[in-house]
């Protein structure tokens, strides 16, 4: 399945967590943790969070770029010690 996040950027509203998870092919749970880390720029508006889509763009761009880098793209990748990526025991 293949997402075309540049119609996002095009747009000129804001985006919902949904939109900027669906984007990202990520849960919202994860669009919230990059919020919180600081790594996406959020805009409140009363309780609720929405986010620009250049912000998107940003991320995803930054992620392209570290793509080389054999840290990866902080936020985006889940990695643990024991290499299973943070989700128990790893099968071969």
């Amino acid at each position: 399945m293949t997402h075309d996040h540049a119609g996002y950027v095009q747009r000129q509203t804001l985006l919902t967590c949904e939109e900027v998870a669906r984007a990202l092919c990520v849960s919202r749970r994860t669009v919230a943790k990059l919020a919180a880390d600081g790594q996406l720029p959020r805009v409140k508006i009363g309780r609720a969070a929405r986010y620009r889509p250049r912000d998107v763009e940003a991320l995803i761009e930054k992620g392209l770029l570290n793509d080389d880098d054999p840290a990866g793209a902080p936020g985006l990748v889940t990695t643990s010690a024991d290499g299973t990526g943070g989700h128990g025991k790893a099968y071969p």
